[in-house]
Parts: structure tokens; sequence; C-alpha cells
């Protein structure tokens, strides 16, 4: 077929959600959240317990260039020891590598904190009060964008 430059393309007969695949959540998606949830806490916290039982059998392993009285013997002490750790005392043990990734994770989570408070506090409370329950059935989209109405004045 001949074509030209002036001829109009129609529109597209599915929008690109449905060409994609993408659907919207539904109201069994709150019980997925909640067992993927419940399913990573187990994991989480199984890895740390074997990891602490671990470090506790095998010191010379696990903590490394630690002088004694640095280390504590309890299973969970080692979560306060490194939390409470300054960039100096990391690069001098572990070197600049991982100083600066520390430094990068400490900026990052400034920067998400500071960016999800008026998410949490200002837009959540808008799309569920003022949104005109787009959502309907679907509890997970009731605090998202999903909430709000085509052509509403928040959208």
């Amino acid at each position: 077929p001949n074509t030209s430059a002036t001829e109009t393309t129609k529109a597209p007969s599915k929008t690109a959600a449905e060409l994609s695949g993408l659907k919207q959540n539904s109201a069994a998606g709150l019980d997925e959240l909640l067992s993927s949830v419940s399913t990573t806490i187990l994991i989480v916290g199984g890895c740390l317990f074997f990891f602490s039982m671990l470090r506790t059998r095998f010191p010379l392993v696990y903590e490394g260039t630690a002088k004694p009285e640095e280390v504590t013997s309890t299973w969970f002490g080692w979560m306060s020891q490194s939390w409470n750790l300054t960039i100096d005392q990391i690069e001098d043990r572990a070197g600049l590598d991982h100083a600066m990734f520390i430094v990068f994770l400490r900026l990052a989570s400034r920067i998400l904190v500071s960016l999800a408070l008026p998410f949490i506090t200002i837009l959540a409370p808008l799309h569920f009060f003022v949104g005109g329950d787009a959502a309907k059935d679907s509890p997970l989209s009731w605090f998202s964008m999903a909430n709000v109405q085509y052509g509403s004045d928040l959208f």
C-alpha cells in the first residue's frame, strides 16, 4: 500500500497496560502482600539466626581483624556494634570502598525518608479521601494514584 506523510494513524485500540499484560491490584492483593512479607521476615530472621550461630562457633572466620575486647559474646550483640561504627572505623578495618558504600547507603536512606514523608503525610490521604474511589475493592490501591478518577483535579 502507498502511504503518505499526510495520512493520520488510528489510535491504538488497547492501552499500554493492556498491551504489556499489566493488571490492576485486586482484593486478594492484600493477602498476597501479607503472605510475601511474612515469608520474607521468616527468611531474614532465619539467616540472622544462622549467622549468629555460626559467628559464635567459628570466630576466626566471622570476626576477622576484630580485637578480642571489641567482640561481644552474645548472639545478636554484633548488630549494635556494627550499627555504631563510624566511617573512619570502617575504613580502617575494611577499606575505603566499604566505607564509601556505607556513606552512599546512608545518603540514599536519608533521601528516601525525606521523599517518603510528604508522600505518606500528604499524597496518600489525598488519594484516599479525595481521589474518587477508582480503585473500588482493591485495598492496596486506595492510597495510590490508582484510586484517583480520570479527570479529577488530583490527576
